[in-house]
C-alpha cells in the first residue's frame, strides 16, 4: 500500500511540473497586432488581428481566446472584447469600439486571464460631425471634466488662502517679559 501512494504522489508531481511546462510561455512570445487604434474617433471599429509569436513561429494552440482590453485612463473604466478565429492558423479577430474620447490603454492577452502584452496608451478623439464640428455629445462628455477641475482648483485656492490667514492671525506665545513690558 506504502508503494501505491508513493507511487501515485511521484505520479501527481510529474503531471504538475509537466503540466505547467505545457502551458509555459517561452520567454520570446510576442503578440502581434495587424494595426493600432491610433487616430481613431469615438464610435469607429478598430478591427485587429491577433497573433502570438515565439522564435518566429505563429503559436496556435486551439485553447487561445484572445481578448482585447482597453481603459479610459482618465475614469478606470475597462473594456474586453473578444476575438474569434479566422481562416488563418493562429490569427484572431477582434472588434473594438471605444466609447468616448480621451486617453486609453491597450493590451491583449491569449485568454482572459493572461499574460497581457500592454501597448503604448492611444488619445481617441471626438466623433466629427459631417460638417467638421465636434459632436454635440462628445463636448458634454468633456464639460465636467472640465468642471471637476474648476472646482478642484478653486477649493485648493480657498484652502490655500484659508491656511495663509490662519498662519498672519496667529499669536506667538507671550513670555514672562512681554506682560512684564506692557504693564509699565
Amino acid at each position: 500500500m506504502k508503494r501505491l501512494a508513493s507511487a501515485l504522489a511521484l505520479a501527481t508531481t510529474i503531471l504538475a511540473v509537466g503540466a505547467q511546462a505545457v502551458v509555459a510561455w517561452p520567454d520570446d512570445t510576442r503578440a502581434i497586432l495587424s494595426s493600432t487604434p491610433a487616430g481613431l474617433a469615438v464610435g469607429e471599429t478598430w478591427t485587429v488581428d491577433i497573433s502570438f509569436v515565439s522564435q518566429g513561429r505563429a503559436l496556435s494552440p486551439d485553447s487561445f481566446r484572445p481578448v482585447v482590453v482597453v481603459q479610459d485612463l482618465t475614469t478606470h473604466e475597462t473594456r474586453t472584447f473578444e476575438s474569434r478565429a479566422t481562416g488563418v492558423a493562429g490569427v484572431f479577430r477582434a472588434d473594438v469600439v471605444f466609447p468616448r474620447a480621451g486617453t486609453w490603454s491597450y493590451k491583449v492577452a491569449p485568454s482572459a486571464t493572461g499574460p497581457f502584452f500592454a501597448y503604448p496608451a492611444v488619445n481617441i478623439v471626438a466623433a466629427a460631425t459631417p460638417d467638421g464640428q465636434v459632436s454635440s455629445a462628445s463636448a458634454e462628455q468633456v464639460a465636467p471634466n472640465l468642471g471637476i477641475v474648476v472646482a478642484a482648483a478653486v477649493l485648493m485656492g480657498v484652502a490655500l488662502l484659508g491656511s495663509l490667514g490662519l498662519a498672519a492671525n496667529r499669536r506667538r506665545p507671550r513670555s514672562a517679559t512681554d506682560g512684564l513690558a506692557s504693564s509699565r
